[in-house]
């Protein structure tokens, strides 16, 4: 993942996202998005009800933290499973 992230490094993208809260599935919301990729880390933002929402993966030994201030504010460790 190292490698991948050096050669990224520095890379942005924009566009849309979708969000789907109903549990029916019938409503979905829009909204505009951002990534962008560091040597160690890939940064993303979004907007959800005109609040803009950040969340991050860092990569380590053991796989990723990820943080987001939507989903949680604390800390999830994600680790590589093969």
């Amino acid at each position: 993942m190292k490698q991948w992230l050096a050669e990224h490094a520095g890379r942005k993208w924009s566009g849309s996202g979708e969000l789907w809260l109903d549990p029916e599935g019938n409503k979905t919301e829009h909204y505009k998005c951002d990534l962008h990729v560091d040597n160690d880390a890939i940064h993303y933002s979004w907007l959800y009800e005109g609040e803009c929402k950040k969340g991050s993966f860092f990569f380590n030994e053991r796989g990723a933290e990820w943080k987001d201030s939507w989903h949680q504010k604390d800390v999830v460790q994600c680790v590589h499973m093969p």
